[in-house]
């Protein structure tokens, strides 16, 4: 009996003692194994049944960006989007009801700073000492960049088929197709790029605006094309700066735009973007606009890889803009030089300068001027046939060939009902790169009524003077004749009538007289005195 109770007695001593040796021992390999966790370049972590941290190393940490003590606690949502939690919760709940381990699956993680890093992971099931679960614990791996190399092969390789299909969009392509060549090329760059909406912005430098002239949506995506039309570039200025330096503008998080881009960030943000990339378009090394790329549903950040495929295909759609623009002012400028040419009363043609001569061009003046019923009857004639003399073509074609241009040249020409009429012709030679003359540009004009109104001009010229001239000489002619009749009415007083003398004087005063007459005939011719006025009777 007293050995019984002296065992009884030191039995519970030793039981302790063998349970705090078993509770060293435990805590010493905890130890180790905790401080080898430690050490190893693979993430190590243990969360809950909810998905909260309880425990992990520091690669873990590096891994995800945050400190010990923001990442304790942490639940799994919080650094992961809704499309990897998903995934995340089936890999789990597969290791909670098999309770086999799942090895070597990837997903995608979002770090503290906003980046993303991709891990491949492996989980097991941790139970208690009834063999109850617990929670899980695992390894992850950064896979960042072996995806991201993988991504970039696999971007090049499906963008150069990308490419090719842009390009060929525009290989031929008449102008009027180009709007909805651009329109499918914006497509096939927004889903490879995985953006829900790809559009062309132009910039009006001018008129201090921008215009959305093509779109693309993903489907349930909202088009912004009608609220982006004639916008002021103030609002975009932190934007537009960069894209006229040619800059490539990248914004994986557009809630993070700096104080200075804040119009720009509340225009993004009322259009539900998260992210966006823009590529300038670039004509003659001058920008013009942009290709945007808008990501809606979740944010997303475009590798250096994909920017760069992304400006090849900006290029494209620079070449095909540009193009379209410089037919568009072709077409205006033949329009604008049409209007002006058919709207003018001279003759305009093109003719090429063979010894016959044929018209290329020529205007409703001339072909009226030649009194021709159409164009078409007028250019089929030869222009050596519209001279008086054929000789005069080559002599025009002389001078012009000497000075390469002629100006108010006066040819002698015949209409077609063989009427004639002198022109005159202002011209220049166009020659070709070997200097040999393609074709001459003139303006004609019929200066038939002008000559002779020129004629008429210089005949009252002539008269003007001569009656001037004869002015003149009727005066000092008329201060003579004062003198001898004057002179001739004395001399009556002192010579008998009866005399020869008297009639010789009486001669002498009647020739005065009417010389005088004749003088005040010339005054009147020449416009220096009123001529008298008297009635007379019409029979």
């Amino acid at each position: 009996m007293p050995i019984k109770l002296a065992y009884e007695k030191l039995e519970q001593p030793i039981q302790n003692l063998e349970q705090a040796e078993l509770e060293s021992t435990a805590a010493g390999e905890q130890k180790r194994y905790r401080s080898i966790i430690e050490r190893i370049e693979d993430g190590y972590y243990e969360v809950d049944l909810a998905g909260n941290f309880i425990f992990f190393n520091e690669s873990m940490l590096k891994i995800l960006g945050y400190s010990r003590d923001e990442l304790t606690g942490m639940n799994n949502r919080r650094y992961m989007d809704e499309k990897n939690s998903k995934k995340v919760f089936n890999a789990f709940n597969r290791v909670y009801k098999t309770r086999e381990s799942y090895k070597a699956f990837d997903w995608e993680l979002i770090r503290k700073d906003g980046s993303r890093c991709y891990v491949e992971t492996s989980v097991v099931i941790i139970e208690d000492s009834k063999g109850q679960p617990i929670g899980f614990q695992g390894t992850a791996r950064d896979i960042t960049e072996r995806k991201r190399a993988e991504q970039r092969l696999a971007d090049e390789s499906n963008f150069q088929q990308v490419l090719g299909e842009i390009a060929n969009e525009f290989i031929n392509i008449p102008s009027a197709a180009i709007d909805e060549g651009i329109n499918r090329a914006l497509k096939t760059a927004g889903q490879f790029a995985r953006a829900d909406r790809s559009y062309v912005i132009r910039f009006d430098f001018e008129a201090g605006t921008i215009r959305n002239t093509h779109e693309w949506c993903r489907t349930g995506i909202e088009p912004q094309i009608d609220n982006l039309q004639d916008v002021s570039i103030e609002m975009f200025s932190w934007v537009i700066d960069k894209l006229i330096n040619l800059q490539v503008v990248n914004i994986p998080h557009v809630a993070e735009l700096p104080p200075e881009a804040k119009e720009a960030k509340d225009e993004f943000e009322a259009e539900g973007i998260q992210s966006m990339l823009l590529v300038p378009l670039v004509s003659e090394a001058r920008c013009f606009g942009t290709v945007g790329f808008d990501f809606v549903k979740q944010a997303e950040f475009c590798t250096e890889s994909k920017i760069r495929l992304l400006k090849m295909s900006g290029a494209t759609l620079s070449n095909a803009l540009a193009r379209k623009q410089a037919e568009e002012a072709l077409r205006q400028s033949k329009e604008r030089y049409k209007t002006l040419t058919n709207n003018l009363h001279v003759g305009i043609y093109r003719n090429t300068p063979g010894s016959q001569g044929k018209f290329i061009e020529a205007n409703p003046a001339i072909v009226e001027m030649f009194g021709y019923q159409s164009r078409d009857e007028f250019i089929a004639v030869n222009v050596v046939n519209l001279y008086q003399n054929p000789e005069d073509r080559n002599k025009f074609k002389e001078e012009i060939s000497k000075y390469g241009s002629v100006n108010k040249y006066e040819v002698k020409l015949k209409k077609k009902d063989g009427t004639p009429f002198v022109g005159s012709v202002s011209a220049v030679s166009v020659k070709d790169a070997d200097g040999k003359i393609k074709y001459y540009d003139g303006i004609l004009e019929n200066t038939t009524g002008k000559r002779e109104l020129e004629l008429q001009l210089q005949q009252a010229q002539k008269m003007e003077a001569i009656g001037t001239l004869a002015g003149g000489i009727a005066h000092d002619f008329n201060n003579i004749l004062s003198a001898i009749i004057g002179y001739t009415e004395l001399s009556f007083n002192d010579i008998e009538k009866e005399s020869i003398l008297y009639q010789n004087l009486q001669e002498i005063f009647r020739a005065g007289g009417r010389a005088k007459d004749l003088v005040k005939q010339i005054l009147t011719f020449s416009r220096q005195t009123t001529q008298e006025l008297k009635p007379v009777q019409v029979k």
